[in-house]
């Protein structure tokens, strides 16, 4: 692939591209990560407080099993969740390493420096689809049908979201070819770094 983004730019401004995204979005992520180590999601105290509100005497025994397996999920995330700050947290910050890598790869043309991208992107997908299903078939199983629509709409917004990221990791992995190949003399090119305009 020589081009990307409907042919509106060469695979190595949208690999720029994406690695600046990247250390943006890491960004955003060190910070999330660390609220959630120091303050927690307030999500969960609107949940305890909407719980809190309902008149369970008025429950029939479906619609209070449902409410016990989510309050047990919400016990459960609240109980992970320093857990989950703290992956948040080391994770952003080897994407920062990552990503500012990539920018230098794209730079100065050398591609090893675009491997590590490859590879935590790579597993990030994988592992993303492997939790989705996970937590999808988890939702059926514990909130049954009240709440299919919304594991349906997770399924499929998630399942959109692993396909952009296949194809933005595929984005990568052709300009890490490129430059690659080119280094190799395997591409009719002098050097990549001449291509690219950088001595």
């Amino acid at each position: 692939m020589k081009k990307c983004c409907c042919g509106c730019m060469t695979v190595r401004t949208g690999t720029l591209v994406l690695a600046i995204l990247g250390l943006i979005g890491s960004g955003f992520n060190v910070l999330q990560g660390l609220f959630y180590l120091l303050v927690g999601d307030p999500s969960i105290q609107q949940y305890e407080n909407q719980v809190a509100n309902i008149d369970q005497s008025r429950l029939n025994e479906k619609e209070r099993e449902i409410l016990e397996n989510t309050d047990d999920l919400m016990h459960f995330y609240e109980a992970a969740l320093p857990y989950m700050g703290a992956f948040t947290l080391v994770t952003s910050v080897v994407h920062l390493i990552v990503y500012g890598l990539l920018v230098a790869g794209v730079n100065k043309a050398r591609h090893g420096y675009m491997i590590p991208a490859l590879a935590v992107d790579g597993i990030g997908l994988v592992l993303g689809a492997l939790l989705m299903l996970g937590g999808s078939i988890a939702g059926f199983v514990l909130l049954e049908s009240v709440y299919t629509p919304h594991i349906i709409a997770f399924l499929v917004g998630g399942s959109i979201g692993l396909l952009i990221g296949f194809y933005f990791w595929f984005v990568i992995y052709s300009h890490y070819s490129e430059v690659k190949l080119a280094s190799e003399g395997r591409l009719p090119l002098v050097n990549p770094q001449e291509k690219y305009g950088y001595k």
